[in-house]
């Protein structure tokens, strides 16, 4: 997953006057689509899966009350998964589109409000998102990726919120919060693990790939070893929570259909996976409480997200 954060300059990231422009440019791969007879992604918003853009123009561009004429008024946020994550959101392009929305809306945005340390949550962040499907890609990232504009004033207009300050969590003075750009980084890295049940190698990681870039060749060296084994270990875990559910009376399939973020109901009670500390946990429902019973792949309760699941499968 790489995430970054960008606006100002003269470029087309250029953000103290309209966001005109930069709309427009977001548009640039929805032609080609038409002409090869593929869905046109809209613009979608927290509460919105299709928004005009003249609307996106105007909710923006009049949301800078109290912003000087040189301040940044937006900021663009571009969330790129890798091939390998896009392959673990389902087989067709529109799965995929399905549940990056819900990733960004629950997920992305929901950390984004959360790292600014004034109790915000997501919708009272004022954004506009737009998937697309092309890019000039390097071997880690795949194509599919997603622009978010994001106002630099709260969705009410009360609150100025930057990602680019340099206070962070701060208690005094003018500014109080801020915003750790590291924290919302692995907070949504996380975010999407736990949501979609996706178990990240070590090499995955943001804070290993963020070692090996400033790391010397002694520091890649213990790297390598420290992903070896963390591997490793995960893959131990994992064979003990199936050989777990196997003995819980759960078939091969079963255990599939569970790892795929579904639920199965054995009589009055039903059975979903969560994901802590990157280690499956089988989650029992019983009148309505939720269990976690505990293997040697991890501990703890689930997630809210991973309680909640599509389908039901009766066995």
């Amino acid at each position: 997953m790489h995430i970054k954060i960008q606006g100002g300059g003269n470029g087309k990231y250029a953000n103290s006057g309209s966001c005109s422009s930069l709309v427009s440019y977001l548009e640039h791969e929805d032609l080609d689509r038409i002409k090869k007879g593929q869905k046109v992604e809209p613009f979608f918003s927290h509460n919105d899966d299709a928004i005009k853009c003249n609307a996106i123009i105007e909710a923006i561009d009049n949301n800078k009350k109290k912003l000087c004429r040189d301040e940044a008024k937006f900021f663009m946020i571009t969330v790129s998964p890798s091939q390998k994550e896009i392959a673990h959101l389902g087989k067709m392009p529109e799965e995929q589109s399905k549940k990056l929305k819900d990733y960004i809306r629950n997920g992305v945005m929901q950390q984004y409000a959360e790292n600014f340390q004034k109790g915000l949550n997501a919708e009272d962040i004022m954004y506009f998102a737009k998937i697309h499907h092309e890019r000039k890609t390097n071997k880690e990232e795949g194509n599919l990726h997603i622009h978010i504009l994001v106002s630099r004033k709260s969705a009410d207009g009360r609150l100025k919120l930057s990602p680019m300050t340099n206070h962070q969590n701060t208690k005094k003075g003018a500014v109080k919060g801020g915003f750790v750009r590291v924290d919302f980084y692995t907070g949504a890295e996380k975010a999407f693990d736990e949501k979609f049940l996706y178990q990240r190698q070590r090499e995955e990681q943001f804070d290993f790939k963020k070692q090996y870039k400033k790391g010397t060749a002694k520091d890649w060296e213990q790297l390598n070893i420290e992903k070896y084994q963390y591997n490793k270990q995960q893959k131990e875990y994992n064979n003990h929570f199936i050989q777990n559910c196997k003995e819980q009376g759960f078939s091969d399939k079963a255990i599939d259909h569970l790892i795929q973020g579904n639920s199965i109901e054995k009589g009055n009670e039903s059975f979903s996976i969560g994901l802590t500390d990157n280690s499956f946990q089988l989650v029992r429902f019983v009148s309505s409480i939720a269990q976690t019973l505990q293997y040697a792949g991890g501990s703890g309760q689930s997630s809210e997200d991973n309680r909640r699941r599509k389908r039901k499968w009766s066995i």
